[in-house]
């Protein structure tokens, strides 16, 4: 599907998740939120409340997406990157480390409030493990376009199956590309 036929499938996607009686004018537009978190268990936090906009890591503040700016998710991606412990060096890494076997056997799930299960998808079809540069040849489309409400907190989770080895930082960026209403 090319980018204009992913657009127009969004806008339809999201008049339905709004409601919409009349005719559809919001005009949507291409964006993409980052989640970034350090792997230090078998359950891996991406969205926290007590974690603010900071460049490179996260690109809205605490645990929600602004308001009136709902994501409709075309396409997603994870990418790896290691680093010496305590270097912290989450916001620079190179992302295009291959993943452990016990991250691409992982899960990763969005819920929200009420609306329970945004999205729940295996790693391993999220992930590159092509060492390319930046990762760029691989993101998983998402056909139903799952959306984020702003406005309302939500969580970002991971699973995996065993600990991740010790003596080095992993740290996991997940992409969150797609559509939110313009503002005018």
């Amino acid at each position: 599907m090319n980018k204009h036929q992913e657009r127009i499938l969004a806008a339809q996607v999201y008049h339905t998740f709004k409601g919409d009686k009349g005719p559809n004018n919001v005009k949507l537009v291409p964006f993409q939120h980052i989640i970034t978190a350090r792997v230090t268990s078998t359950t891996i936090d991406f969205v926290e409340s007590s974690k603010d906009k900071v460049v490179g890591i996260q690109t809205f503040d605490s645990d929600k997406l602004p308001a009136n700016k709902d994501l409709i998710i075309a396409n997603i991606k994870a990418e790896y990157a290691t680093a010496a412990t305590d270097a912290g060096l989450i916001a620079s890494s190179d992302y295009s480390a291959s993943a452990p076997s016990s991250l691409v056997c992982g899960e990763f799930k969005i819920s929200q409030g009420d609306r329970g299960v945004v999205s729940e998808l295996l790693f391993d079809a999220m992930i590159n493990n092509d060492t390319t540069n930046n990762n760029t040849d691989k993101a998983l489309d998402l056909p139903d376009m799952p959306i984020i409400k702003g406005d309302m907190s939500f969580e970002a989770q991971g699973k995996i199956p065993v600990a991740l080895a010790g003596g080095v930082d992993h740290y996991v960026k997940i992409t969150m590309i797609g559509y939110t209403p313009k503002t005018r």
